[in-house]
């Protein structure tokens, strides 16, 4: 059980890492709109700052949940359960963006499901 824990928490941070691929390669996608002329600096500007409030809640996410003890949790729906719990109380005091919270919240979960089914 502790080795299923471990790959757990491992496989979430390998999505975290996904995800902000994800949000630079938006990134790329409003630089490219902006040099075209298609969005205007306001706009990037403006995209650039949230897309970059995402990235930061996703990499502070990751570091907290590479500190936690797994030792201190029964099974992966307990940290599960946590780890989503930790995440709603960032975004309540405004640390993470909310938007976060389904981003993560989905991977969690079907993390979750891979594990407990073929790990």
């Amino acid at each position: 059980m502790k080795e299923r824990k471990r790959k757990f928490i491992s496989i979430i941070k390998i999505e975290m890492e996904d995800l902000i691929e994800d949000l630079n390669d938006l990134v790329d996608d409003y630089k490219e709109k902006k040099e075209k002329d298609l969005i205007t600096k306001y706009v990037f500007m403006e995209n650039l700052a949230l897309i970059q409030h995402e990235m930061y809640g996703i990499r502070k996410f990751s570091e907290i949940i590479g500190t936690l003890n797994l030792d201190d949790y029964k099974d992966i729906e307990e940290i599960s359960n946590h780890i989503k719990d930790i995440l709603e109380k960032k975004i309540a005091i405004a640390d993470f963006a909310s938007c976060l919270f389904p981003m993560i919240s989905r991977r969690i979960v079907k993390t979750s499901k891979y594990v407990k089914e073929y790990l």
